[in-house]
């Protein structure tokens, strides 16, 4: 369906859905598709935290499956996003001491 239709609004909400559900399976890809649509805010509100909690059922079959490689290479970059948003939220000339 994304293929066909990738700019489709109900084509993009319809898969998000179905990823959610298949991840709520524990589907490890269902999961890490469900992350990618949440992270970039395609068929549902854009929201990094709750990506991440989908990409922590990726790996179910271990590391060299697909969805965990694909997974992990997604929760580095989310995790490198919030880091640069938490620092670029600190007023400059504070300091942590």
């Amino acid at each position: 369906m994304l293929k066909e239709r990738p700019d489709d609004k109900n084509t993009e909400t319809c898969a998000a859905n179905t990823f959610d559900q298949g991840c709520k399976y524990d589907d490890p890809w269902a999961c890490t598709m469900s992350a990618l649509h949440l992270a970039l805010g395609k068929g549902v509100a854009k929201n990094r935290e709750n990506a991440l909690k989908a990409l922590q059922k990726s790996c179910k079959y271990g590391p060299e499956d697909e969805a965990c490689m694909a997974g992990n290479r997604m929760k580095e970059a989310l995790l490198g996003e919030l880091k640069a948003k938490t620092q670029s939220a600190v007023p400059q000339g504070s300091s942590s001491r």
